[in-house]
């Protein structure tokens, strides 16, 4: 199954397309990526269910968990009103929402989700619209993705749209008015040309080699590493055939990594221990602009304890200065504490996750 987006971040970068759609590595959500999904549902709760812009929101946000870090749902609720203003309140007008496009082309099915379709039968007019939720804006006219829409819902409807065919961008989160909409008249040509685009960049796909990361190419454009989730991976490559950056794609290739794991921290472990004998026996060894050498540490004294309390009894010194409060006994005394006194005085240090084998 092919989608415009799919297609897409094949354009913007092979082998992140290559690591998300060949070999199924994890990707994790973005903040523009949740903000639209609590967006795009909001949008759909107001037009299929009558809820008001601040129910649609609330129930949104309950729906996805929470709200993406740094946004207020004070904001994304100005936006839908603004969005809610816009929309067409006449009965005559047809309004459907979140509809899900599936065409069956010469390379498979594709398929995609319009945010939004107006059907005017008194102006004979059809309009799709696609929401953006970022900061930027963009030509209508410069949008392959409307043209790819606009081809898929045309095939969907047998060629059954208004004569007048309109695509639009709406921009909610940019203030100026004249800046929050960008209109396109959707041709023939329009459509024709994104059939091409689907066909040629599925064949372009195609043609690659499945099994041979490297056939698939980086990116040259440095800012689409930006916002890639496999930008480390990218930069470390693999290691004995498994992800530099540690990310294991299933159960099978985190077994490997914790294999590999383990043989390394022993082959590490040899390194050190004969490291050591080197060094130690024939001096300091530089590497870079350090060395590695022999590092005594200082040493500390040890008393018993029964000996010191006598001693700093007898020298009127605070025993308490120097005796610290051994965990284990602690804890033994808490299991006898019937009465929840030591309890009430004790504070607990907070834990750590460490990654361990045994």
């Amino acid at each position: 199954m092919w989608s415009y987006s799919r297609l897409t971040s094949f354009e913007r970068c092979q082998r992140s397309f290559y690591h998300k759609y060949v070999e199924g590595r994890p990707t994790p959500s973005s903040v523009p990526m949740m903000t639209g999904k609590i967006f795009h549902l909001a949008i759909q709760l107001m037009i299929t269910e009558g809820y008001s812009p601040d129910e649609a929101i609330s129930y949104a946000v309950y729906q996805e968990g929470e709200l993406p870090h740094g946004e207020k749902q004070t904001f994304i609720e100005w936006m839908l009103y603004r969005v809610y203003d816009i929309l067409p309140k006449d009965s005559y007008v047809d309004v459907t929402s979140e509809l899900h496009l599936e065409v069956k082309t010469a390379k498979g099915l594709v398929q995609g989700y319009l945010d939004i379709i107006i059907d005017d039968p008194r102006t004979n007019t059809t309009e799709i619209w696609d929401f953006k939720t970022g900061w930027t804006t963009s030509k209508a006219e410069k949008s392959r993705q409307l043209k790819v829409y606009a081809y898929l819902f045309h095939q969907m409807r047998r060629g059954m749209v208004g004569k007048n065919f309109i695509g639009k961008l709406i921009f909610p989160r940019i203030k100026e008015e004249k800046e929050m909409i960008s209109s396109l008249v959707i041709t023939q040509d329009d459509m024709t040309e994104a059939k091409k685009w689907l066909e040629d960049t599925i064949t372009t796909i195609e043609m690659k080699n499945a099994l041979n990361r490297l056939d698939w190419e980086k990116t040259k454009e440095r800012s689409n590493c930006q916002t890639c989730p496999f930008v480390a991976l990218c930069a470390g490559d693999y290691i004995h055939d498994l992800p530099s950056d540690g990310i294991p794609k299933d159960s099978l290739e985190a077994e490997l990594i914790g294999s590999f794991i383990l043989e390394q921290e022993q082959v590490l472990r040899n390194l050190k221990s004969g490291l050591k004998k080197w060094v130690k026996a024939e001096g300091n060894i530089t590497v870079g602009n350090g060395q590695w050498f022999m590092n005594e540490s200082v040493p500390k004294p040890k008393v018993d304890v029964e000996k010191l309390a006598i001693y700093a009894k007898n020298y009127d010194l605070n025993l308490m200065e120097v005796i610290k409060p051994d965990t284990q006994s602690v804890e033994k005394w808490l299991k006898e504490d019937e009465n929840g006194d030591l309890e009430a005085i004790v504070t607990w240090t907070k834990p750590r996750e460490t990654l361990t084998f045994k």
